[in-house]
């Protein structure tokens, strides 16, 4: 009966610790956010920075110099949530974005 207890108190710890462990091992993770820019203009961040916490997302606007107009993303980017001149990237690694002017 004692062997059963514990047996049943150690499953539980570690069902416990396996369904945290995200929280544990990244908690504390912070990546940089390298973005390039080709041509005229500039990217919006939203939170704004270069380093973000893992699991961040960061929204990027393309925003064209005068007389210039955005062409294209390149990288890491989530491309189902790209509309034009809108993107996002999750921080779950460095990460590297280009914006293209033309």
């Amino acid at each position: 009966m004692r062997i059963k207890v514990v047996f049943v108190v150690l499953l539980i710890l570690i069902t416990f610790l396996l369904s945290t462990a995200g929280c544990f091992l990244f908690k504390d993770f912070y990546y940089t956010l390298t973005v390039e820019v080709i041509g005229s203009g500039h990217v919006l961040r939203d939170p704004s920075g270069t380093e973000y916490k893992y699991g961040t997302e960061v929204k990027l606007t393309a925003v064209p110099g005068h007389g210039w107009k955005f062409d294209r993303w390149f990288g890491d980017v989530l491309w189902h949530r790209t509309v034009n001149d809108i993107t996002y990237v999750i921080m779950d690694n460095n990460k590297t974005i280009r914006a293209y002017f033309e």
